[in-house]
């Protein structure tokens, strides 16, 4: 059996929300748990025996047929083993009433082709950038901005727009050729003129002193009795 890695699109980590909430309630407990000074298995206790949204079973019921006992006091008949059935019907019933609700404000995205001109959003700002190819996993493109960066984004991040597309040269750097040491060590009379000159200047620059006029200030009647 192998293994198909899917990864999410980059900032978008709402498209891998089923890790991203199961990681939110674990720092949440743990929060909670250093809080209160409590022991993380308490903590792990009490969220094994919560029921789960939606249905009338906690985890633990599912895993082993009955209740766990908890610091709550509970009936013992509570404790005797019981057999769930029809727990799957509830789930799926859950599942499409979340659909139903979902579906109500929603609209089918029209999918991009390669070559479409659109606006890419960077944190808060948009813009202008262009379609290269469709990504292996879903609703990601791979996208081209004006500077040349090639990048993969969800869907949500793109729209269409009409702004032309002009991409951005880069400047190439040219390294310098390797030279001989007795070149460098040689100076011409117009780079010795010039350091020189520079260097007055610089000192003159530093020798003068830059003097800000101050408002006068006029001291009152009754101070002139004493020394300020």
């Amino acid at each position: 059996m192998e293994l198909q890695y899917c990864t999410s699109s980059p900032r978008y980590p709402k498209s891998d929300g089923l890790a991203e909430r199961a990681v939110g309630i674990c720092k949440g407990m743990l929060r909670k748990c250093d809080e209160a000074g409590v022991d993380i298995e308490l903590g792990l206790l009490e969220y094994r025996t919560t029921p789960v949204k939606g249905l009338k079973v906690s985890p633990s019921e599912l895993l082993n047929n009955r209740i766990l006992r908890t610091a709550i006091t509970t009936n013992e008949n509570l404790l005797k083993i019981k057999e769930q059935m029809n727990v799957g019907i509830g789930l799926e019933e859950v599942k499409s009433r979340q659909k139903e609700y979902y579906n109500k404000g929603a609209k089918e995205r029209k999918e991009f082709e390669s070559g479409d001109l659109v606006a890419l959003r960077e944190d808060k700002i948009w813009i202008p950038g262009k379609i290269i190819e469709k990504h292996n996993t879903p609703r990601s493109y791979i996208v081209k901005d004006q500077p040349g960066r090639v990048l993969r984004r969800n869907s949500s991040h793109l729209k269409k727009t009409n702004i032309p597309f002009v991409e951005q040269k880069r400047d190439v750097e040219i390294e310098d050729p390797p030279q001989n040491n007795n070149s460098n060590n040689i100076q011409t009379e117009n780079e010795i003129e010039y350091d020189a000159v520079s260097s007055q200047n610089i000192n003159k620059t530093n020798d003068q002193n830059v003097v800000i006029e101050k408002r006068k200030i006029v001291k009152p009647i009754w101070c002139k009795d004493y020394v300020m």
